[in-house]
């Protein structure tokens, strides 16, 4: 997923309101399309690194959070188990 790549992206910026990252975040704070939580699911099945799984997680609540949808919380929900300690 690009959202996810530019949110793990790391800069070594004097101000991180310029860095790829904190723009990718700011996009994915305002995210409503409900399309996206299968193709995240899908990503996160994948194994992907701990910064990617978080970037991933970060974008479903903030779906979940914008559309009130339950789905988005059920789909945190079942990478619990998932999750190492």
């Amino acid at each position: 997923m690009e959202l996810v790549s530019r949110i793990c992206t790391v800069e070594n910026l004097a101000n991180s309101a310029g860095s790829v990252s904190w723009h990718a975040y700011r996009e994915a704070e305002g995210l409503t399309d409900t399309t996206m939580v299968p193709e995240l699911v899908e990503f996160l099945d994948s194994n992907p690194s701990k910064d990617q799984r978080k970037a991933a997680y970060f974008i479903i609540g903030k779906l979940g959070k914008n559309l009130q949808d339950p789905n988005c919380a059920s789909s945190l929900l079942s990478f619990i188990p998932t999750e190492p300690p």
